[in-house]
């Protein structure tokens, strides 16, 4: 599948998956619930449910950009090696933390 071809309409953080770089949008208001559980933490939350809730606050993000995108490959794309860098993009892109600004006017997750 080619997901990273789609034209950005909505800023965010850029988010690396997978060999492609995707701008993940900030999180709609419809995931808000499970947005909560991403807030809290692994030690509220729990493990399972706490990545359950950033797969799905992330695909929600990316498909806002990148209509293509699955579910599974978000899944498929999240590990433990990237897996600060992800929820970096997450709080970036909902503003609840700065980020520097690229030359391209786009925001960096992964600093």
């Amino acid at each position: 599948m080619n997901f990273g071809d789609v034209p950005v309409t909505i800023p965010g953080a850029t988010l690396r998956l997978g060999a492609k770089d995707f701008t993940l949008a900030p999180t709609p208001l419809g995931c808000m619930d499970v947005a909560e559980i991403v807030m809290k933490g692994v030690k509220e939350s729990g493990w399972a449910e706490y990545n359950k809730a950033l797969q799905t606050v992330i695909y929600a993000g990316l498909k806002r950009n990148h209509p293509d995108i699955t579910p599974e490959f978000v899944a498929d794309n999240i590990d433990f090696a990237n897996y600060q860098d992800v929820l970096n993009a997450f709080m970036v892109a909902n503003k609840f933390i700065k980020s520097e600004v690229q030359s391209s006017g786009e925001a960096s997750a992964s600093q």
